[in-house]
């Protein structure tokens, strides 16, 4: 499967202004496109957090959510968050869930690029074998809801800015107990 090679750019009103080219796009002033970001989690109630690859281009070796892409301009974020599954991990999602919109921006110190995105934050389910794409994964970690708390705040400079930020809109989004029967009540991001 092929990865997207460009970004949809888009107004804050997520509104099409026309498409760029992926690595072109991302620099030190990047236009506001479209993104997503998911956390995936196995039957077992176990969350999947990855490593980024030391060939990405932003926030290479920081750990991150479990996959995140941009959607092509034919495509919803929900195809896109399904063809990117495939890409990064090998897997088809069975359930896959809205939990929140989310906008931001950041710009990573070493290299002075800028992320710069409307990026709508989704839980899925999975059970299949992940087969990671070495260009997009350096490793990744199955956790407990509980130990992937812990594991961020032991490790809170290592991760994307982004995942942080998710990973408290999707503990207080209340879809955990909904989706994988997990309680947000007793974990503090």
């Amino acid at each position: 499967m092929l990865e997207s090679k460009h970004v949809v750019l888009v107004d804050h009103r997520d509104n099409v202004l026309g498409i760029q080219n992926k690595l072109e796009a991302h620099h030190a002033n990047t236009p506001l496109h479209r993104g997503f970001c998911v956390f995936l989690f196995d039957y077992n109630k176990r969350l999947l957090i990855q490593k980024r690859s030391s060939m990405k281009k932003t926030w290479p070796l920081y750990w991150s959510n479990s996959f995140c892409g941009h959607p092509q301009v034919t495509e919803t974020y929900e195809q896109g968050v399904h063809r990117h599954s495939q890409f990064e991990l090998g897997i088809n999602l069975q359930e896959l869930y809205h939990v929140a919109n989310y906008q931001y921006q950041c710009t990573m110190k070493e290299s002075n690029i800028m992320e710069n995105e409307i990026c709508p934050i989704y839980v899925a389910l999975s059970n299949e074998h992940i087969t990671i794409n070495k260009a997009e994964i350096e490793e990744v970690l199955l956790l407990e809801w509980s130990e992937s708390i812990n594991f961020l705040n032991q490790h809170l400079t290592s991760f994307t800015p982004w995942c942080i930020e998710a990973f408290d809109l999707v503990k207080n989004g209340n879809f955990l107990d909904k989706v994988i029967g997990v309680s947000n009540a007793v974990v503090k991001v």
